[in-house]
C-alpha cells in the first residue's frame, strides 16, 4: 500500500499506514484527494458484492418503471377511447336537444295558427 498523504493548511504529512493516517485525521489533517488509499483484498470484494447488489437493484428498478410504462400507455389509450365516447355522446345529445327544441318550435307554431 502506498503513502497517504493529508494537508492541513500549508503542512503535508505522509501516512505509512491507515491507523497513522487516522491520526493525522484526528490532529486536524485531511486526505489529499490526489491519493485515494487503496483498499484491501477484502475491501474489493465489499465492494464488488456491493455493485453486485446495486446493478440487481437497477434491473428491478428499470423493470418496475418498463411496467409502470407499459400500463401509463395502455390507460392512455382507454382515456383517449372514453373521450372519443364522451365526444359522440355529447354530440348526440346537443342534436337530440336541437330536435326537440325544432318540434317545440313547430308545434307552437301550429298552435299559433290554428284558431281556438
Amino acid at each position: 500500500m502506498g503513502k497517504i498523504v493529508l494537508r492541513r493548511e500549508n503542512v503535508v504529512k505522509e501516512a505509512a499506514s491507515e491507523d497513522a493516517a487516522r491520526g493525522l485525521e484526528a490532529e486536524g489533517f485531511i486526505r489529499d484527494g490526489s491519493a485515494a488509499p487503496s483498499p484491501g483484498a477484502s475491501g474489493v470484494r465489499e465492494l464488488e458484492e456491493e455493485a453486485g447488489r446495486l446493478r440487481t437493484e437497477l434491473e428491478r428498478t428499470r423493470e418496475r418503471l418498463e411496467e409502470a410504462d407499459a400500463r401509463n400507455r395502455a390507460l392512455l389509450q382507454e382515456l383517449a377511447g372514453t373521450r372519443e365516447q364522451l365526444e359522440a355522446a355529447v354530440k348526440k345529445n346537443r342534436a337530440a336537444e336541437k330536435n326537440r327544441a325544432a318540434e317545440k318550435n313547430r308545434a307552437a307554431e301550429k298552435n299559433k295558427e290554428e284558431p281556438a
